[in-house]
């Protein structure tokens, strides 16, 4: 099938809000007049730096909110977060001597995809929360009715990040909104560049090889991260790879791995040898975030800072065994002092979750605690 920007809209899709189509397609057609989140240029720049990450041994660091919402914005904490990522990519910069290229979860990262399409309380069961983008949280039905004027609020508020963090670093979100990046898709001569935003990733809950979602991503110039997990096996990893990267372009994908710290040892190393073997050119970035999550016997969501940094250290050391580039770290991180992961998974840590749990999707880690996973991540780089 040859590709346009529409051409997703003839394939199966998940994980899309249920808008009112009219209220859709009007919010549609006033972003594709609006002002880019990003522009070509800063596109091109990344492509320009990840296409020499491997060669030249830098460091991606990946790192922001689990999702931003339209109640926390404010520049105060736009700035908050901005110094966060900096002095943690400085950190790196320091320790290990290399160029780190920064790409925050940030201006734009307003959706989320969820394990079930509806959420049942008390008897009562309403459409899940997908993020502030499509739905509020609050656990009503007129909250949790998807609004397509809630995109117009999330384009506003990305625009205005913009603004604060003046192209301080680049960012990113997960491609899961189609009508939303692909309304910010522009042409340029022969080339598509969508500029929601600098980097776009896929999620394991979309990416099907025939879907819509894959469909629109193998067309932009945007690089590309693709989450790695235990649905992955090595005929489907190079076929995605191959397919969102036919001409094999160095710095286009990034294969950001999450498998939890008990998996990784015995899934990673086939799927490193199979693209290996098909000369495929890829970034390969650790995600000790996502396969680590549980839920505590308080029924509270949390992850534990001794499977974070153990998933560090065997990805590390396996990219090592296998004489692949260390890409880089993605991490869900906050400035602020909440209690979402706890050091280790036991019942008396977890007593302590409820005294600053923040987030409205997956536990975070505080400033401390990413400066430990940090610490951990460099010295098993060495």
């Amino acid at each position: 099938m040859n590709w346009n920007i529409n051409s997703w809209r003839n394939l199966p899709i998940l994980q899309q809000p249920d808008y009112n189509k009219n209220e859709l397609n009007i919010v549609v057609n006033k972003l594709q007049k609006m002002d880019g989140i990003v522009n070509k240029p800063s596109i091109d720049k990344l492509l320009q730096q990840l296409a020499k990450a491997n060669e030249e041994k830098s460091v991606i660091l990946q790192i922001g909110d689990c999702a931003e919402t339209f109640a926390d914005f404010s520049k105060k904490n736009i700035l908050d977060y901005s110094k966060m990522f900096e002095k943690n990519a400085t950190k790196i910069e320091n320790s290990l001597n290399k160029k780190v290229i920064l790409i925050a979860r940030m201006a734009g990262q307003f959706a989320k995809p969820r394990s079930e399409n509806t959420e049942t309380i008390n008897g009562v069961t309403l459409p899940c929360y997908r993020g502030d983008i499509a739905n509020g949280i609050e656990f009503s039905e007129e909250s949790r009715k998807p609004q397509a004027n809630r995109i117009i609020k999330a384009y506003e508020q990305s625009m205005q990040t913009m603004q604060i963090i003046q192209d301080r670093f680049f960012v990113s979100h997960e491609a899961l909104i189609l009508d939303y990046d692909s309304a910010m898709t522009r042409q340029f001569d022969d080339k598509f560049y969508c500029l929601s935003a600098h980097m776009l990733w896929i999620g394991y809950r979309t990416a099907q090889l025939d879907h819509a979602h894959i469909e629109f991503l193998r067309g932009i110039e945007n690089p590309v991260g693709i989450k790695v997990g235990l649905n992955a096996n090595p005929e489907y990893l190079n076929n995605i790879i191959t397919k969102l990267n036919p001409s094999n372009k160095p710095g286009k994908i990034i294969l950001i791995v999450r498998f939890g710290f008990n998996k990784i040892g015995s899934e990673l190393s086939d799927l490193i040898k199979s693209v290996d073997k098909a000369g495929l050119k890829v970034i390969w970035i650790s995600d000790p975030m996502h396969g680590n999550g549980y839920k505590a016997k308080n029924g509270i969501k949390t992850r534990s800072l001794e499977n974070i940094c153990g998933e560090i250290k065997q990805f590390n050391q396996m990219m090592k065994n296998h004489h692949v580039n260390i890409g880089g770290l993605h991490l869900e991180a906050t400035p602020h002092e909440v209690t979402e992961c706890v050091l280790v998974a036991n019942e008396k840590n977890e007593e302590f979750l409820k005294e600053s749990y923040k987030s409205l999707c997956d536990p975070r880690l505080n400033a401390s605690q990413t400066d430990e996973v940090i610490s951990i991540f460099c010295d098993s780089y060495k």
